[in-house]
């Protein structure tokens, strides 16, 4: 197929944003993080003094997000954040993209490189993290657990907000593997969950009842693929089902064939469906109608029952086709 043109015809003033920044940085970036810094480039062309109060409010945003996004480019190595000595921000500077390195990715594995746990040592909100973390599981972290988290912060850009409430969502969840909470940390950020309230809709809703189809199929460490996703959403938003009734289909669907399979199960549930199904009751109540659909008629019964007339057993015979093979046709 040949390649698209692409014109420019605007006769707007116009942001210049660096080429290194697209090819580099804006892939792996958060949609949210990305807005920040396009207002920064905005503000510095325009040689406007800016607050983060502003920026928020420009951006209809919160303040504490835009500092974690600030804190994202820093680490990146794309901003110089210049504060006063109690911390408090009073500059940005904007490096040049191209001296920059990204954080590399670990081939196939949907992580980056391991953070630097020395350079995290005075972050107080990676201390935060950690101290939430050792909370909330009632145990002292490993160097691993803490190399988990210092990647979730440091190189994939999670706001330590987001990562408390993941520690805090997994543990109710039953779960206290910092491994674990690594993989539902890769699967929002495969699906651009970067705020606390993009996470709470997921687990709330359809990211919880991804979760539950994925145990009640027996698959772990993995996120469920684009076609299985479109399927899950199918049941829940489409067909209206509750949540019990997706996992009796899954349970059922391992019971029959012995192995998971997302289109078995969406046969059951679109049967069940079109059967009127709102509930597991009517499930119960569906089969037993058709047991009984099954059990002959109490007129026939009572039609192969001897009477007076006929003190001998009637035989079932179909005497339409006797009469044909009597008649020869």
């Amino acid at each position: 197929m040949a390649g698209l043109y692409v014109k420019d015809q605007s006769k707007i003033s116009a942001t210049l944003v660096p080429n290194q920044f697209i090819d580099k940085f804006l892939p792996d970036a958060s949609g949210e993080f990305v807005k920040v810094y396009l207002f920064l480039l905005r503000q510095a062309g325009a040689g406007r003094n800016i607050s983060v109060s502003a920026m928020a409010e420009g951006l209809c945003d919160t303040e504490k997000n835009v500092l974690y996004a600030l804190k994202y480019w820093e680490r990146m190595g794309l901003l110089r954040l210049d504060r006063e000595a109690d911390g408090t921000l009073k500059g940005i500077g904007l490096l040049d993209p191209g001296e920059a390195a990204p954080p590399q990715t670990e081939a196939g594995s949907g992580q980056r490189a391991g953070a630097d746990l020395r350079a995290l040592q005075s972050d107080e909100d990676f201390a935060q993290i950690l101290y939430v973390a050792g909370r909330y599981t009632k145990t002292v972290l490993t160097p691993q657990d803490a190399d988990i988290l210092a990647n979730l912060y440091g190189n994939l850009g999670m706001p330590a907000e987001l990562l408390e409430y993941l520690v805090e969502y997994c543990v109710s969840e039953g779960n206290k593997s910092i491994r674990y909470m690594e993989k539902v940390a890769l699967a929002w950020h495969e699906h651009g969950i970067m705020t606390v309230e993009q996470a709470k809709e997921e687990t709330s809703g359809g990211g919880r009842n991804v979760y539950a189809v994925l145990r009640a199929f027996g698959i772990t460490g993995r996120s469920p693929a684009p076609a299985e996703r479109d399927m899950i959403d199918r049941w829940f938003r489409d067909y209206r089902l509750p949540a019990d009734v997706v996992l009796e289909a899954c349970d059922r669907t391992i019971r029959n064939i012995h192995k998971p399979s997302f289109a078995y199960a969406d046969k059951i549930l679109r049967e069940w469906k079109k059967a009127g199904v709102r509930e597991k009751a009517d499930v119960a109540r569906i089969e037993e109608k058709r047991r009984e659909d099954r059990k002959p008629s109490e007129k026939t019964s009572a039609e192969k029952k001897p009477n007076r007339f006929h003190n001998f057993p009637q035989r079932d015979y179909d005497y339409d086709e006797l009469v044909k093979q009597i008649n020869g046709f």
